[in-house]
């Protein structure tokens, strides 16, 4: 659990939602999201404000590959604050808050993607950009996005230096 100004505070849970604020979450992925429940993750950081969950993120760990080396590394998704508390460091003491935790945890590195217009937040927060198309395996097929992929690293691979056309992620987070 993180306390920043006796206002904000991050739970961790492991494969589910927090029980007591299961209901709160799944509002937050809808109006985010247009997404009613999380796919399967590893581990999920919900964001309370007073007692109100105001923000979510969570990680699966996947064999993520970068020019065409496969990586053990968390995917990071579904990254959010609720709209009324935006632009107050609220994204930015969740996201480090599970940056720190996922390493803590024997974590390699961070990948996720994000439309073009959140770049700016994840370098601001230590994320490099690697590629500018993401690749999933949704339903079965291969499909491309044009959303950049980031990447955090803990250590010195040097898969930052690497410019990739695409990235595959695995399944869709």
């Amino acid at each position: 659990m993180l306390n920043m100004e006796a206002q904000l505070m991050i739970i961790t849970a492991s494969k589910k939602l927090p029980e007591e604020y299961k209901n709160d979450i799944h509002c937050l992925l809808i109006s985010s999201f247009n997404l009613s429940a999380p796919p399967p993750f590893d581990y999920c950081f919900t964001a309370l404000r007073n007692g109100e969950v105001i923000g979510f993120c969570a990680a699966a760990k996947r064999s993520i590959s970068v020019i065409k080396m496969d990586h053990e590394l968390f995917l990071l998704g579904l990254c959010t604050i609720d709209e009324k508390h935006r632009k107050r460091g609220y994204g930015s003491a969740l996201l480090q808050y599970a940056v720190l935790h996922l390493r803590d945890n024997n974590c390699k590195g961070i990948i996720l993607n994000c439309g073009k217009d959140r770049v700016p937040f994840y370098t601001a927060n230590g994320f490099k950009l690697i590629s500018e198309k993401a690749r999933y395996s949704r339903n079965g097929h291969i499909e491309e996005d044009n959303d950049p992929v980031l990447l955090y690293l803990y250590s010195d691979e040097g898969m930052e230096d690497f410019y990739a056309d695409s990235v595959f992620l695995g399944t869709d987070f």
